[in-house]
């Protein structure tokens, strides 16, 4: 753990670090805080409450896998303007059948460069008004749960946008791609069922 300005730091977690696991820095990380998560294996779930966090895997991908957090997801995220990069989501189940990568939440979401494959829900929020999710630059692959989990579902966000993405594989009656938001910008994506026994490729059914 070092200083990283006058107000905010920056946390390391991994083999050899003293945080260990991603819900250790969870536990410690304040506003304006820096996360960097290794690349490995990370049997852990973890409640993001700072605000204005970056979050990112350094050295590959960090993979989050199997573990669930409040019954929710293996990451939720209560705080806002959250940044997430390269970092690897599987293996989200929980008994309500909608177990996600990210469960957002608080207010505004960047997720870049990551992969969330294997589970029920990839990422599932936007329900706070104001708002503000953007994905690119990201694989979603073998999600979804009986119509009622999705590779990407936003609620009621003010904007949404995926750009340079890739969902594909949706399966169990799951939705691609689900967005309630006022506006969502689709640009620039591959989304493809292939054969899997998917529902619609994209649903807007609002905004």
């Amino acid at each position: 753990v070092y200083a990283h300005s006058a107000c905010a730091y920056q946390f390391r977690v991994g083999k050899g670090e003293e945080l260990k696991f991603p819900s250790e820095a969870a536990k410690v990380a304040n506003d304006g805080d820096t996360i960097e998560i290794k690349a490995g294996v990370y049997v852990d779930c973890a409640i993001w409450k700072a605000n204005n966090l970056t979050i990112r895997g350094i050295g590959g991908r960090a993979h989050v896998k199997n573990e669930i957090c409040g019954g929710k997801g293996i990451w939720n995220i209560t705080g806002n303007n959250t940044t997430i990069e390269n970092i690897e989501f599987s293996g989200m189940i929980n008994k309500s059948k909608n177990g996600s990568g990210i469960r957002m939440q608080g207010v505004s979401l960047t997720v870049r460069n990551s992969y969330f494959h294997d589970g029920e829900q990839g990422i599932l929020g936007g329900r706070k008004p104001g708002n503000v999710i953007l994905i690119e630059d990201t694989e979603f692959a073998r999600l979804g749960k009986a119509g009622r989990a999705h590779p990407i579902y936003i609620n009621n966000a003010d904007s949404f946008t995926l750009r340079r993405s890739y969902i594909h594989g949706c399966v169990d009656e799951g939705n691609c791609l689900k967005t309630r938001a006022k506006h969502s910008v689709v640009t620039c994506n591959v989304i493809a069922s292939m054969d899997s026994d998917s529902s619609w490729e994209v649903d807007f059914p609002n905004g």
